[in-house]
């Protein structure tokens, strides 16, 4: 007896939330200006996220795509640390002059000296930008995971927050995260209704869905604006 595949879930506007929601802490993390080439980060939470979707849309077993997400981390990643070496060289020496800096300033480091050498932390922080990508769009393709694909990126951008508040605009840029979060609550939350719906077979035409996709969206911008705008 032929037994049929598990249906993949797919939505294109809970990806395209979560790409931006993803983006913003990438993005908040660039405009604290701690380190030249920030801007890695946000290729590689994009690098992260394309591989999370697409293994979280596969067939593949939670194992093996753990095991696929760190090859192609592997791969990816010492490629965009190239960047930050002489482009006029060959990319093998380009790779052993980003081993040998790593090598000095994590020695530095776990020797509690200063580190001057922005590498290390960009190299830090393209690792936990390639997990908290990878990982939360694996988890809301493969499981539709509301929390884990949200709560490790809010608390990546509270920390950002915390330690840079230098200009108090930027705290917006939470702001904006929580919208989107917000939206995509409201996206997962309808799709879950519109199941359940389509069981008891209640008819919801496209005009319909589009009123409420619009009614979720304005409510999250007020409850944003009200939060962002009262008094301490």
């Amino acid at each position: 007896e032929k037994t049929s595949a598990p249906v993949r879930w797919w939505d294109w506007t809970s990806v395209v939330l979560l790409f931006l929601l993803l983006q913003t802490i990438a993005s908040r993390l660039v405009a604290t200006t701690w380190t030249p080439f920030l801007y890695l980060t946000q290729t590689a939470a994009y690098m992260a996220f394309a591989v999370g979707v697409a293994l979280g849309y596969s067939h593949f077993s939670a194992r093996v795509t753990r095991w696929l997400s760190l090859a192609y981390m592997v791969i990816m990643l010492p490629l965009q640390w190239t960047l930050m070496i002489d482009q006029d060289t060959s990319l093998e020496e380009q790779l052993m002059s980003v081993a040998g800096r790593l090598y000095f300033s994590s020695s530095d480091f776990f020797a509690r000296r200063p580190v001057d050498d922005p590498i290390f932390f960009v190299v830090v922080m393209t690792f936990t930008f390639w997990f908290i990508s990878s990982w939360a769009s694996f988890a809301l393709v493969r499981k539709q995971n509301y929390l884990g694909a949200v709560i490790p990126s809010a608390i990546g951008i509270l920390i950002i927050q915390n330690y840079d508040r230098v200009a108090s605009g930027r705290i917006w840029f939470i702001a904006f995260f929580a919208f989107m979060a917000l939206l995509l609550l409201g996206r997962l939350h309808f799709l879950q209704n519109r199941k359940a719906w389509r069981e008891r077979r209640v008819f919801l035409s496209p005009d319909n869905s589009l009123e409420l996709s619009s009614s979720m969206a304005v409510a999250a911008a007020l409850l944003i604006l009200v939060s962002w705008t009262v008094p301490a």
